[in-house]
């Protein structure tokens, strides 16, 4: 098993819980597999340890029953995860860092939140990046719905304009990488 830290599950559902309610939530829970369902019925604290694969599809699912099933929903909640992350003199902190620093910093910072895989970083030019996942051969199938929006959400921290994240490669679909291709404007 794969497994993240539980502090982004518990922002997402904060989040899910300020725009919803706890009866709806409860309809996610319910609509989850038993596997997964028992991940989140555990006390679950920051420094938990999650299943990947169980958080993903805690997300498609919250999205399908809670949104439109279109992933706004879950990027929304995503990016208020990574707000969270980085309040005070951490946000001010981003505002001083480029957005080329932060990418190759948030590749440093993988291990802390995954225990499985390593990410690597490669600046292309100014405006672009890639973030490579590597050594994680069971990553879980659309992990793109919780990376994209939080390497969006970074680069617009630090200040940057039409911040896009694009999943270009995928070792869920068979590829030897995921590449996450980062474009945006200063």
């Amino acid at each position: 098993m794969n497994r993240i830290k539980a502090g982004a599950y518990l922002a997402v559902r904060e989040y899910l819980l300020k725009n919803t309610s706890q009866a709806q939530l409860d309809k996610v829970f319910d609509s989850l597999e038993e596997n997964d369902r028992s991940v989140f019925s555990r006390l679950v604290i920051p420094v938990s340890w999650l299943d990947h694969g169980a958080y993903i599809r805690f997300l498609l699912q919250a999205d399908k029953i809670l949104g439109k099933d279109d992933r706004t929903l879950i990027s929304a909640a995503v990016c208020y995860e990574v707000q969270k992350n980085f309040q005070g003199i951490y946000r001010i902190f981003l505002r001083l860092q480029t957005v080329e620093g932060l990418i190759v910093q948030s590749a440093n910072l993988w291990r802390q939140f995954h225990d499985t895989g390593k990410a690597t970083t490669k600046i292309i030019m100014p405006g672009e990046a890639h973030v490579l996942i590597e050594e994680y051969p069971t990553i879980p199938l659309y992990h793109e719905v919780d990376l994209n929006p939080s390497l969006e959400e970074l680069g617009r921290l630090c200040g940057a304009h039409e911040v896009v994240s694009e999943h270009t490669y995928c070792m869920a679909r068979g590829d030897n990488c995921c590449d996450f291709k980062v474009t945006w404007k200063r």
